[in-house]
């Protein structure tokens, strides 16, 4: 088999990782922006605050329902094609919500549809883009890989976007809602349309290939 060049592995590495990053950045940063404003929305439709709260805990519930399960389908699915398919559908729950703002048709129930749907969405993404690194990233580079990962979901989701969100929404909805589906846009299909090249060989990962990591083990020669 084949295998690139050692300045076009290089590149490839660069670019998994800042495409990676990127990607975790731009939507982590919307999924914060709907945290508190999805809430403050329902503010506007209803004076129950159980279901206020309820509009802020659909957007949670997921990692707790639903994390292990999806754990499970990112590991026999394609990583790439699912965190492009959750971007997708986070795009158009931010814009069906920016329809339902400019046509004054918001609901409380539309906003308890689009909550499961955003942190469903959300597993799904942060969890296949996580898998993807070891196989994008060479080994001496993962710690820092991961760390920039994790680090973005951190401050892009907790910290940035519910307060970006917040400023937002005292502007007004359309421009928090366009801004989401703005930066869900930015990257709409990135892990699956090529954006994250190729899978690096196992010399290229730092990982010697299985064969050689298993025949020597049980040769004779090992043996005696």
């Amino acid at each position: 088999m084949m295998t690139a060049h050692p300045e076009q592995a290089v590149q490839a590495m660069r670019r998994n990782e800042t495409v990676l990053v990127g990607f975790t950045v731009a939507t982590n940063l919307a999924d914060g922006v709907a945290k508190i404003a999805l809430p403050l929305l329902a503010v506007g439709l209803t004076d129950s605050p159980g279901l206020v709260a309820g509009v802020g805990l659909t957007l949670t519930l997921s990692w707790l329902l639903a994390s292990l399960h999806v754990g499970v389908l990112v590991d026999r699915s394609d990583r790439r094609r699912l965190g492009a398919l959750a971007n997708l559908v986070r795009l158009a729950v931010a814009l069906a919500l920016l329809t339902a703002v400019a046509a004054q048709a918001l609901s409380l129930p539309l906003l308890y549809l689009a909550g499961p749907l955003i942190g469903l969405a959300e597993v799904v993404a942060n969890s296949a883009i996580g898998a993807l690194v070891p196989a994008t990233v060479p080994r001496e580079r993962l710690g820092r890989a991961n760390a920039w990962i994790a680090g973005a979901e951190t401050v892009a989701n907790e910290f940035a976007g519910p307060a970006v969100g917040g400023l937002l929404t005292g502007v007004g909805a359309a421009l928090t809602l366009g801004a989401s589906a703005g930066a869900f846009a930015h990257h709409p299909g990135q892990p699956a349309a090529g954006a994250v090249r190729r899978r690096l060989t196992p010399a290229e990962l730092g990982n010697p290939p299985l064969s050689a990591r298993v025949w020597p083990a049980c040769s004779p020669r090992s043996r005696g």
